[in-house]
């Protein structure tokens, strides 16, 4: 089985941008196979703990809570698979590939090879036109109003409904509204293989059907729908907006005429380790050091950021502590 090849080696930045020397990254860029898997072992702890503790002396106003726990653990799949999106949880691209996969990707319904292709579109070009996240971060800030009601929309299931649509067509509801009122049709975003998409879809239904098997097994078949699909189609949304909107959301966007270093249009915050646990796990508050080094594993990017600061205070470069501070920069309050 292969080494991860290319997608391991740190994109460079540009020269104005914030520097490593070339001594820390080499050591800051090694993968600690115990510091990459620990986390799969520890995430999965705690959705089976918060399972059996619902199961055995929950009721039903203890079930928020579980279903929070479960919202935030998949929320942390999501951020694991994104590390073997960047082979950066195993030397080994097949281990990685089948690792972050099977046992973060698939779960939540997230491929990490389709995620790859377009995830590494958004790294070449964050917030330019052609970045697939701009739908999520552009147009901020916002009142608060049409956030919240974003949120809600989040919290309802209604979000999930859109990103299931996205995975079945290639078209956001966006480019289909805009297509129909030009009296055309949406066409797929060039990256997108319907058929590919379709198969990867597949495996995350067995990844459901296995799920279900051990909820079924266990006596409790229902807690899959309570405890598994409800947070993973409602509170996760939840959590995936207000991280991914911390991260680059409100910061200017690039142009042909105007273009922008990584360091200007990449947040990192700074929080306390409750709102970390809840909303940035794993480090993945340190955005701003993963966009300058895509090769560095996230329990390298808290030292990163340390060793980065001075020249992050020298050039401005937005870090920002608290995520409240962040909201009220994107609703103007």
């Amino acid at each position: 089985m292969g080494h991860a090849g290319p997608m391991a080696v740190p994109a460079e930045p540009v020269a104005d941008e914030p520097r490593l020397s070339a001594a820390a990254l080499a050591q800051l860029v090694k993968i600690d196979v115990f510091w990459s898997l620990a986390p799969f072992v520890w995430t999965w702890g705690i959705i089976v703990a918060s399972v059996v503790l619902q199961a055995r002396w929950g009721r039903l106003y203890t079930l928020p809570l579980a279903m929070l726990m479960v919202a935030r653990s998949q929320h942390a799949l999501a951020i694991l698979m994104h590390e073997g999106a960047h082979a950066r949880v195993l030397p080994s691209r097949a281990w990685n590939d089948l690792v972050g996969s099977w046992f973060a990707g698939y779960p939540v319904l997230i491929a990490l090879p389709a995620y790859r292709k377009v995830h590494l579109v958004h790294h070449r070009d964050p917030l330019a036109a052609t970045d697939p996240d701009l739908v999520l971060t552009s147009g901020y800030p916002v009142a608060r109003k049409v956030l919240l009601r974003r949120l809600a929309r989040d919290l309802l299931g209604l979000t999930f409904l859109k990103i299931l649509s996205y995975l079945l067509t290639g078209t956001t509801a966006r480019a289909r509204k805009k297509a129909r009122s030009a009296g055309t049709t949406a066409k797929p975003a060039n990256y997108y293989d319907r058929g590919f998409a379709l198969g990867e879809v597949a495996k995350g239904l067995v990844a459901q059907a296995i799920l279900l098997a051990v909820f079924w097994a266990l006596g409790r078949p229902e807690l899959y729908v309570l405890l598994w699909l409800l947070p993973f189609t409602t509170m996760l949304q939840v959590l995936l907006r207000l991280r991914g909107l911390a991260d680059h959301a409100g910061l200017p966007e690039p142009t042909a005429d105007a273009p922008l270093p990584q360091h200007a249009r990449t947040r990192t915050v700074i929080s306390n380790p409750v709102t970390r646990f809840f909303l940035a796990p794993l480090h993945v508050g340190y955005h701003l050091e993963h966009h300058l080094y895509v090769g560095l594993p996230w329990y390298r990017l808290r030292a990163a950021h340390l060793l980065l600061r001075p020249a992050y205070e020298a050039s401005g470069a937005p870090v920002v502590c608290g995520y409240l501070e962040v909201y009220r920069s994107l609703t103007g309050s």
